[in-house]
Formats: structure tokens, C-alpha cells, sequence
């Protein structure tokens, strides 16, 4: 389910492009935010993500994501690949094209699980474009 004016864009999405899959919300997992990490080599992975408005909506105060859930600490925040990584995030502007952002998720000694128990949760204040 997609929300009705602001979403997140998985699966490679391109800065101010309108590419990529929008991510599931409000526990539906059709299209999750997934990766496979090996507990065994505290494996780390980076995944690329977006936010984008609808078209004729914007969020012009920017978009504040933070992490929520029982394994939050597992994951962090950055607005680009190689900076530095926290568990809040404040996006710039959102339009209708995307802004992309990156997650890291991050495995220790727990055993080979489903974990569904994070989420990113987005903040923001939504304004028709004129």
C-alpha cells in the first residue's frame, strides 16, 4: 500500500528521476525493504532508497526518516553512500522526483531470522504545488 502523497522507492532509484518500486507501509509486505545478511561475518549492507512525492505534491520543509522497532539499532541513515550513518535522517525538499538517501542494515550473532520488526518511518508536511 502506498501512501497517498509521499512514498519511498526501492530497487536502484536515480536521483530526480521518477524510477524505482514503491516501498510498502503500514505493515503490508508486499514490497519490503529486504537483504540477506550472514550473522556469522557481522555482515553490513547498503541499500539505495528514495523519497518522492505525488505529482502536484510537495514536501517543502523536508522529510525527517527515522527508525522504529525492536532491531532498530541494526539499522542507520545517510544521505549518501559514504558519509556518515545515524538513526535520523532530514531529507531536504521532496518534489515529485526522487531524493535518494541510503540505509544500512547491519547483522551480529542473532540467529538466521525474518526480521520484519523495523520500519522507517518519514515525517513531513505535505503542501499542494502551485
Amino acid at each position: 500500500m502506498a501512501n497517498q502523497y509521499l512514498n519511498m522507492y526501492k530497487d536502484n532509484p536515480t536521483m530526480g528521476a521518477v524510477d524505482g518500486t514503491v516501498v510498502s507501509t503500514e505493515g503490508i509486505l508486499a514490497a519490503p525493504v529486504m537483504v540477506s545478511l550472514d550473522a556469522n561475518i557481522s555482515e553490513e549492507k547498503t541499500i539505495k532508497l528514495a523519497m518522492r512525492c505525488e505529482e502536484g505534491y510537495a514536501a517543502p520543509g523536508g522529510v525527517v526518516l527515522t527508525l522504529d522497532g525492536t532491531h532498530k539499532s541494526r539499522w542507520s541513515l545517510c544521505s549518501t553512500i559514504d558519509g556518515t550513518y545515524a538513526d535520523t535522517l532530514t531529507l531536504p525538499a521532496v518534489h515529485s522526483t526522487n531524493v535518494v538517501f541510503y540505509a544500512k542494515a547491519k547483522a551480529d550473532s542473532e540467529l538466521p531470522a525474518n526480521d520484519i520488526t523495523v520500519s522507517i518511518v518519514s515525517t513531513a508536511n505535505i503542501k499542494t504545488e502551485v
